[in-house]
This record gives structure tokens, sequence and C-alpha cells, in this order.
């Protein structure tokens, strides 16, 4: 029973860091909201966005000039190289936990480790994430980042409503 338990916690833990980090939004295409109009992919929490994706979804709104947008695609193409090896990574610790799972007498110190792991490279992206911004801020003006910055905190207010709509739905289901 409480191997059983274990396992179950476990795998819940796992599949909740994956549910984060393939949120991130480095996909090589803008958000949208299925309006046309800017927003967050699905399963994105709030403070996800901002990456390049967003400032070059803005690029006509933020009247972008040409070394600007190819200033903000370099961003894009080396972040998206660093996600792509984050995840890899991610994935390769899941596959390292699932198989000590399986084993008889599984190693709990071995499984936190990977977890461990697997925090680690949560923070990368998250450093990642920010230092895209920062890098971001060198290339925008003044009132362009002042631009990006309010449709950013306007994203997170659209994320947190849906949210709390999303609740209140779930919260008559269940009553």
């Amino acid at each position: 029973m409480k191997k059983s338990l274990f396992f179950v916690v476990v795998v819940a833990l796992v599949l909740s860091l994956f549910s984060f980090v393939y949120a991130a939004p480095f996909n090589g295409t803008p958000p949208t909201n299925g309006q046309g109009g800017m927003g967050m992919h699905q399963g994105e929490g709030p403070g996800m966005m901002g990456g390049p994706e967003l400032v070059i979804g803005m690029a006509d709104e933020l009247k972008l000039s040409s070394d600007q947008l190819q200033k903000i695609e370099a961003i894009k193409d080396k972040s998206r190289r660093d996600f792509i090896q984050h995840r890899a990574d991610m994935e390769l610790n899941a596959l390292d936990i699932q198989t000590e799972l399986k084993k008889d007498n599984s190693d709990k110190s071995k499984i936190y480790s990977l977890i461990d792991e697997m925090s680690a490279i949560t923070s990368k992206m998250l450093k990642t994430r920010m230092t895209n911004l920062l890098e971001a801020k060198k290339i925008l003006s003044k009132e362009q980042f002042a631009k990006l910055i309010l449709k950013m905190e306007n994203g997170k207010k659209n994320f947190m409503r849906k949210t709390d709509t999303y609740k209140g739905n779930k919260e008559k289901n269940t009553q």
C-alpha cells in the first residue's frame, strides 16, 4: 500500500513538472487567444509571457525597426535551442524516475536526486526567460518596453479571470 501510494505521488509530481515545463512559449510562433489577438498558450500561467515571441507578435503595435526585429529574432532562436535541451533533460529524468519506480527495490535517494535535477532544470528555464526579457529591454525603447509590460500584465489579469471562472465552474459542478 505504501509503495503504491508513493508511486502515485511521485508520478503526480513528475506530471505536474512536465505541465509546467511544456507550458513554455518558445515554439517559434506568437501566442494567440483564438481571436487573432495576443494571448497565452494553453497551460501557460501568469508571469510566463514576455518571451521573444510576444515581442515579435507585437512588432506592428510596438513599431519595431527591422534592426530591433532582427535582434529579437536572434534571442528567440537561441532560447528555442536552450529550451529544447531543457525539455529533453526533463524527459530523460522522468524516464529515469519511471525506471527506478518499476524496480522491486526502488532507491528513494536516487529518485529524490532526479527530482532535484528536475527542479534545477526548471530554475534554469525561468532564468532563461528572465534573461530574454532583460535582453529585449535593452533592445526596445522605454515606450516600447512599457507597452510590452502592459500587455504582459493584461495577459496575467486575463489568465487569472479565466482561472477564477474555471474554478467557479468546477466548484459548481462538484456541489
